[in-house]
């Protein structure tokens, strides 16, 4: 016969490293690890520059990061602007234009 002690929900209670029993509600918190997906972009247009961003260390790590390690350089990528066309010349300026032209081709 085992000499295991049992908790109240009937799971076997834990021992530590000495032999001893852990105490109830002694491991991590339910939803400490939590984390939820979000984009870049999104942080980004939220935080300013210099914000602190809490990160997992394995994820941290995966990801090839180190903190002594120098910020990458992104290069902004442009993107084209379509330009509306020209307005079509108003009459002030139709009028000016063939002033000019006469002026020119009858006072030399």
């Amino acid at each position: 016969m085992s000499d295991a002690i049992f908790n109240q929900d009937g799971t076997e209670r834990k021992k530590n490293k000495d032999g001893s029993y852990r105490k109830t509600g002694s491991g991590r918190l339910k939803g400490s690890m939590s984390v939820c997906s979000t984009t870049l972009a999104f942080l980004v247009s939220r935080l300013p520059p210099d914000a602190n961003v809490s990160v997992g260390t394995t994820w941290f790590k995966d990801a090839g990061l180190d903190q002594d390690s120098p910020p990458i350089q992104s290069t902004p990528i442009p993107i084209p602007v379509e330009r509306p066309a020209s307005p079509e010349p108003s009459i002030r300026d139709l009028v000016r234009s063939i002033t000019l032209d006469y002026e020119e081709n009858h006072n030399s």
